[in-house]
This record gives C-alpha cells, sequence and structure tokens, in this order.
C-alpha cells in the first residue's frame, strides 16, 4: 500500500534515497486519494526536503491536482471535455460518472467495467439517476465495438495530458459539475464506492430538501 510505503520508507532510509522514494509515494498517494486526505504528509515533505528538484516536481503535481479535488467544480479545471457534458446549474439530485482515456486504444477490462457498471446501475435502479459520459481514443471504425465510449480528439489528449500529466481519470459528479469522486489511472477500480457515494449524497439532499 502507498501509505504504508510511505511511512515504512520514512523510518528505514536517510538522505537522497529517503526523500527520492518518499515523493515517489507520495505521487501514487495523491493519485490514489484525495489531495486533503495527503495534505499533512506533503506539507512534512516539503518543509523537510532540502532538494528543491524533488519538492518543485511535487508541487507541481500537486497543484495540478487541486481542480480535480472532491467539491471543486469541473467548470474550473478546464477540461476541453467540459463542455460536452451539459451540466445544469442548480441541479443536485443526477450524477454524471465521466471517464476519459487519453491512451491510445481502449482496453478490454476498460470497456467491459463500463458494460458492467451500465447494468449494475440498471439493477441498483440508478440508470436514469446517472449519466456515464464515457470518453477514449480509438480509430472511428471501431465505433460500433466500443460502445458505449465516445471517441475524444487529438486536442482532449493534450488538454487532458498538460492538465493532470496522466492518461486516464474517472471523474464523480453531480449535474451542475461539483466533484464528488476522482481516481487518475487505470479503471479498475471497485464500482460499489462509487453506488455508495451516489446513494449516500442522493439520500441527503432528499432529506435537506424535505427539511427547508
Amino acid at each position: 500500500m502507498p501509505q504504508e510505503d510511505y511511512l515504512l520508507n520514512k523510518q528505514l532510509l536517510s538522505g537522497y534515497p529517503k526523500y527520492l522514494v518518499s515523493g515517489i509515494n507520495l505521487i501514487d498517494l495523491m493519485n490514489d486519494k484525495t489531495i486533503h486526505e495527503v495534505e499533512d504528509d506533503y506539507n512534512d515533505f516539503i518543509t523537510s526536503c532540502p532538494d528543491t528538484s524533488l519538492t518543485n516536481h511535487l508541487t507541481d503535481i500537486h497543484n495540478r491536482l487541486l481542480p480535480f479535488e472532491p467539491g471543486r467544480n469541473i467548470q474550473k479545471n478546464g477540461l476541453i471535455i467540459t463542455d460536452s457534458l451539459h451540466l445544469v446549474k442548480g441541479s443536485n439530485r443526477k450524477y454524471i460518472l465521466l471517464f476519459l482515456s487519453a491512451t491510445d486504444g481502449l482496453s478490454i477490462p476498460n470497456l467491459q467495467n463500463a458494460l458492467n457498471l451500465k447494468e449494475l446501475l440498471k439493477t441498483e435502479g440508478l440508470a436514469s439517476t446517472v449519466k456515464l459520459e464515457l470518453y477514449a481514443r480509438f480509430s472511428p471504425q471501431n465505433a460500433e465495438r466500443v460502445k458505449p465510449y465516445k471517441a475524444i480528439p487529438e486536442e482532449q489528449k493534450r488538454s487532458l495530458n498538460f492538465k493532470i500529466g496522466i492518461g486516464n481519470v474517472a471523474i464523480l459528479m453531480r449535474e451542475d459539475g461539483t466533484i464528488l469522486y476522482r481516481q487518475l489511472g487505470g479503471w479498475e477500480f471497485d464500482t460499489k464506492p462509487i453506488l455508495g457515494l451516489i446513494q449516500k449524497d442522493l439520500a441527503e439532499r432528499i432529506n435537506r430538501s424535505m427539511i427547508l
């Protein structure tokens, strides 16, 4: 686990190897968790590491990920794909699950995960509540084979890699663009936490509206 590796390396290593390996662990943690969850470890590293090349690199990644943190609005992060999401201002009872794969080609596991999630949403009665927005890089002649994915243009690939420096991202948001969850890297995550987040957020917002 990245968190355990980070704490262990701090104890076992010293000098430049300690900061080099710890920095790598922190990057993994920031990709896997939210910035808020690793903020203390991040601040400790920035203040204690004497090598500015390492701290500058980590700070750059930290700042790239901030616009994708839960609570932020996806309209503020500058992704080109945002214009295609048809966000609804003030809407708080529907959700969008966006998956962007800017790597060339679409892997079979990613495609299968999308199909499985689509069926799971139907089973849980959330098919009309959660809109799947799935985009990937693939050749036009394969468009029929890779549904429900849509093709993304080359400029979106450049935009995603420039904004966060990684080719794949999954973002769960309310229909108004408020981010609830994000994961970077491949799409092999467990879908149960996502469903749990949707159900919890939906229940809270319904209860709040009934109180008001």
